[in-house]
């Protein structure tokens, strides 16, 4: 497998990773572009990635996690040792290679400056455990002198997206409630690289989340950005806080992690996978000064899908605000037809539904549409796609507001004369499945429940976790601070309740949502005679990867639904 390519400064050379000499180790390759066989460049043990060329072609940094040593024994010892992700950097001519970062500190994400003297890192000092993300500070070193290293400020909310300014002289970022790594969101800050406060560019209250930038000028930063319904990109003025829309559309640009665009280097011409509900993806090309042409650059031939029309909706919550969401038609939908309605809470929660083209192991909403359901996608505060203040909205008030939001949306269906109240069903994966089962232990409006990778007790959940953080942060507490909130909000507190059958599925390596919450919930299930079937993945963890057990997933969604929903 060869991956992660990356152009040198003179575009002579190329960089990428490959495991073309050992299937279980990747090592940086480069490539001369007048000719001859690819070179390998490093010879390390641990996770090779994120390579990125110094800014003169001199080296080339990346991202190596050292393999721990061989162990004695199979025993596992709590809180061992731990081994760290570090910057290394590594001289393409001669091969020499050696850590730039010092040991102790995970990096989560880095930046060489434009001029090439330092670097910029966001990392956790003391540990390299996914949970020290949440709490991950920016630090600065010189290259010359990496023991200089230097933090910045102390970030009390999560920090992504660094970005040099073209001068060197400052940083840009994101800072928000962010619930999962790649799904970046926040407000726009600007930090001068010898410290002090950071300056909070955007307004409290803007219509979109913004995911990526990239410094045009000295005072213009392009952004990407989320909204409740479709993608945007623009400019932003980072001395006046104004924002200029370039482009907004029902539709998707990026992948599914964050929307994004990239800039060339002239930073007029840009690059983005376009996709809206009725085209598959794309790469198209464009220029800022008439962004509007952009111009199709790939040609990818997909196989041809019935596909369920999908377009965004609007309703009122229960205190007046006004949510936002998607419908998804059956395949072959009649006007004037009640149909059974699926609603399929995204996960995150800082996370949100955007109009793509597809039929994913998470995203069901395309395959029960073509088997004749309609869809609901909810866009609930906590949501990402306008702004931070939304996005926080449920900080402290886990599986509340957003909880009848939900109701509320089901309640906007059937009166648009859509959903069949007799026939609904609920589910979703990761924060989905946690609502799903909080679904099932508050109400009995729903026919059927689909609960993937679930939190059902959220007491037992910090103790097996590996984001503990993650979780004192959504409810600004532990389990052993405030042990009657945890217990209050978790849905087995409330299980003798349900009475909706509920299919749980979940991957047996789960670190994010241990397997244990599964049985936990199956077994109350079981035990209060409520129609229940639990499905695990052998080593699959939060996220389904295998492709026989993605297809396996969705074909059981779909039979669960017509055995309760198609009455």
């Amino acid at each position: 497998v060869d991956c992660s390519p990356r152009w040198s400064p003179d575009s002579r050379r190329l960089a990428f990773l490959s495991d073309r000499a050992r299937s279980d180790q990747f090592q940086l390759h480069v490539l001369e572009l007048s000719g001859g066989e690819a070179r390998p460049v490093t010879e390390l043990q641990g996770a090779v990635s994120d390579p990125a060329w110094s800014p003169d072609g001199q080296q080339i940094g990346f991202l190596v996690t050292e393999s721990p040593p061989a162990a004695d024994s199979d025993v596992f010892v709590a809180d061992s040792p731990q081994h760290y992700r570090r910057v290394w950097l590594v001289d393409p001519q001669s091969g020499s290679s050696f850590p730039l970062t010092p040991d102790g500190f995970q990096v989560h994400e880095w930046k060489w400056s434009p001029d090439g003297t330092h670097i910029a890192i966001i990392a956790k000092e003391g540990d390299s455990t996914p949970s020290g993300w949440y709490t991950a500070q920016i630090y600065v070193l010189p290259v010359a002198q990496p023991h200089n290293i230097r933090q910045l400020f102390t970030s009390q909310r999560q920090i992504c997206a660094l970005e040099w300014s073209p001068d060197s002289a400052q940083l840009a970022f994101l800072a928000s409630f962010i619930s999962d790594q790649p799904l970046w969101s926040g407000d726009v800050c600007i930090v001068g690289v010898q410290g002090g406060a950071p300056r909070v560019v955007t307004p409290p209250y803007t219509p979109m989340s913004f995911t990526r930038l990239e410094w045009r000028t000295p005072e213009t930063i392009i952004y990407s950005a989320r909204q409740l319904d479709g993608t945007s990109f623009g400019q932003l003025n980072i001395t006046t806080g104004a924002f200029e829309p370039l482009w907004s559309a029902y539709a998707m640009i990026g992948d599914w992690t964050v929307p994004r665009i990239s800039l060339a280097a002239d930073h007029n011409i840009f690059a983005a996978v376009l996709e809206n509900p009725e085209t598959p993806p794309q790469v198209y090309a464009g220029r800022l000064d008439a962004v509007q042409n952009w111009q199709q650059v790939s040609h990818f031939d997909y196989a041809p899908l019935q596909m369920g029309r999908m377009e965004p909706t609007r309703w009122r919550a229960h205190d007046g605000l006004e949510i936002v969401g998607h419908i998804v038609y059956p395949v072959g939908y009649q006007a004037g037809k009640r149909y059974p309605t699926f609603v399929q809470i995204h996960g995150g929660p800082a996370w949100s539904w955007l109009p793509h083209y597809a039929v994913w192991w998470e995203w069901w909403y395309q395959y029960l549409a073509g088997r004749g359901y309609l869809v609901l996608l909810p866009n609930i505060r906590g949501s990402t796609g306008r702004g931070t203040a939304y996005t926080e909205a449920n900080w402290g008030d886990v599986c509340g507001s957003d909880w009848q939001d939900v109701l509320d949306g089901v309640d906007h269906l059937i009166a648009l004369g859509l959903a069949d109240p007799d026939r609904l069903g609920i589910g979703g994966w990761s924060y989905g499945g946690v609502m799903t089962a909080w679904a099932v232990s508050q109400s009995t409006r729903f026919k059927a429940a689909v609960m993937g990778a679930g939190i059902t007790n959220w007491e037992s959940y910090y103790a097996q976790n590996g984001i503990r953080d993650w979780q004192r942060i959504l409810f600004g507490s532990t389990p052993y601070d405030n042990p009657a909130y945890h217990r209050s909000i978790s849905a087995l507190t409330h299980i003798k309740r349900a009475v909706t059958p509920t299919l749980i599925l979940h991957g047996q390596e789960d670190m994010d949502v241990p397997v244990a919450q599964a049985y936990e919930m199956y077994v109350a299930l079981k035990t209060i005679g409520v129609e229940t079937q639990l499905i695990t993945y052998p080593r699959e963890h939060h996220p389904i990867q295998e492709r026989d057990h993605q297809l396996d997933l969705l074909a059981r969604i779909a039979d669960w639904c017509d055995r309760y929903l198609k009455l």
